[in-house]
C-alpha cells in the first residue's frame, strides 16, 4: 500500500477519534436544564403525612398526634402557566409573571386531633427547605415567587394520617392521584410568606441538614381542624392552593450565575399550636422543592479538555 494511502487512513482515524472526544467533552461543559416532564405536564404528584410529639429522646417511633398532610405536585410551563391552568395567583413574595419555567403547588390539610383552647396563641405554618448538594443552604432565595391561589384546592387532596403503630419515618412519600383543581371557599389563605433560616429539630436528631434556608407560609387565622362529619361547618380544614415558582434562567441572572437549580425533594414541615401552648415538634417529610449545586469552574473543564485532546493526539500519532 502506498505511503500516502496509509497516511490518509491514519489521518481519517485520528479525526474520527478527535471528533468523538470533542463531542464528549463539549457535553461536559454544557449544562442542560433539568427536564422532569414535557412542557405542560404535571410531575411528582405525592403527599406526605407530617407527625408531631417528638418530645422524647430518642424520638418516639409512633405518630400519636399527626399534625397535617401535605399534597403537592409540579408543573412545567409551556408559555404561561396562569392561562394554561386558568389560575389567578396572589403573590406574597417576589414577582409572578406566569412565564416561569416551573410552578410547584402545595395543599396543607390539618389532621390534628386536639383542638386549641380559645386563649391559646394561634399559629400554623408550612416550611419548605432549600438544600445544596444535600447539605444546608444559606444563600439568597432561589424561588422567583411564592403565594397562593384563592378559594382553590386539589380535586383529590390527601387527608391521610400515619397509623399509630407505624414507624415514624415520614420521609417516604405516597403517590397522589392528581386530577386537577376545584373550588373551596373555606380554604384558608396564608397571610405571609418569608424567606430565611428555618430549623427542624426532627431532621437534626436524624443527622439531616438543619438549620437551613427556606420558605415559611404563615396562616393567621390558622388552618382549622378537619371535621369529617357531614354537618360540620367549614368541612375540610385545609389551606388554599399554595405555589412557588422556579426559573433557571432567572436564577442564573439574578441569584448566582455559578450555581444551578435541580427540582428535587428536600424536607418540609408543619408547625401548629396545641392546647399546651407550645409549638408541636412537627416531623418532616420530603416535599417537592429545589436543590442547588455548584457549576464547575470553566477553567478546570477547559483544562480537562485540553489534556484529553493532547493525550489522544499523542496516542494516535505514536501508533503510526
Amino acid at each position: 500500500m502506498p505511503i500516502s494511502c496509509k497516511l490518509n487512513q491514519s489521518s481519517e482515524r485520528f479525526h474520527k477519534h478527535l471528533a468523538a472526544i470533542t463531542t464528549v467533552l463539549l457535553g461536559m461543559v454544557s449544562f442542560p436544564s433539568t427536564t422532569l416532564a414535557a412542557p405542560g405536564d404535571f410531575f411528582g404528584s405525592k403527599f406526605s403525612p407530617f407527625g408531631a410529639e417528638l418530645d422524647s429522646s430518642p424520638p418516639v417511633t409512633q405518630c400519636p398526634r399527626c399534625d397535617s398532610t401535605l399534597s403537592f405536585t409540579g408543573y412545567e410551563t409551556i408559555n404561561n402557566w396562569t392561562t394554561e391552568l386558568e389560575l389567578t395567583p396572589t403573590t406574597l413574595l417576589g414577582s409572578t409573571e406566569g412565564t416561569e419555567q416551573y410552578v410547584l403547588f402545595y395543599q396543607v390539610v390539618n389532621t390534628d386531633t386536639i383542638p386549641p383552647e380559645p386563649d391559646d396563641a394561634q399559629l400554623f405554618e408550612f416550611f419548605l427547605s432549600v438544600q445544596q448538594n444535600g447539605k444546608p443552604y444559606f444563600g439568597r432565595n432561589p424561588y422567583k415567587s411564592a403565594g397562593y391561589i384563592s378559594d382553590t384546592v386539589f380535586n383529590s387532596a390527601s387527608s391521610e394520617t400515619t397509623p399509630l403503630d407505624a414507624p415514624s419515618d415520614f420521609n417516604v412519600d405516597s403517590e397522589l392521584i392528581f386530577d386537577g383543581f376545584t373550588t373551596l371557599v373555606s380554604a384558608v389563605e396564608p397571610t405571609e410568606v418569608t424567606y430565611g433560616e428555618i430549623f427542624d429539630d426532627e431532621v437534626q436528631v436524624r443527622g439531616g441538614p438543619s438549620p437551613t434556608n427556606g420558605l415559611a407560609f404563615n396562616f393567621d387565622p390558622p388552618i382549622p381542624l378537619t371535621d369529617a362529619s357531614p354537618d360540620a361547618p367549614g368541612g375540610l380544614g385545609t389551606s388554599s392552593l399554595l405555589f412557588v415558582t422556579v426559573d433557571e434562567q432567572w436564577f442564573t441572572e439574578n441569584v448566582n450565575p455559578n450555581q444551578r437549580l435541580t427540582i428535587t425533594y428536600p424536607w418540609g414541615r408543619t408547625e401548629s399550636i396545641h392546647p399546651e401552648g407550645e409549638p408541636a415538634n412537627g416531623t418532616s417529610g420530603d416535599v417537592i422543592g429545589v436543590n442547588i449545586s455548584q457549576v464547575p469552574e470553566p477553567n478546570s473543564v477547559l483544562g480537562l479538555m485540553t489534556l484529553s485532546l493532547l493525550g489522544m493526539m499523542y496516542k494516535v500519532r505514536k501508533s503510526h
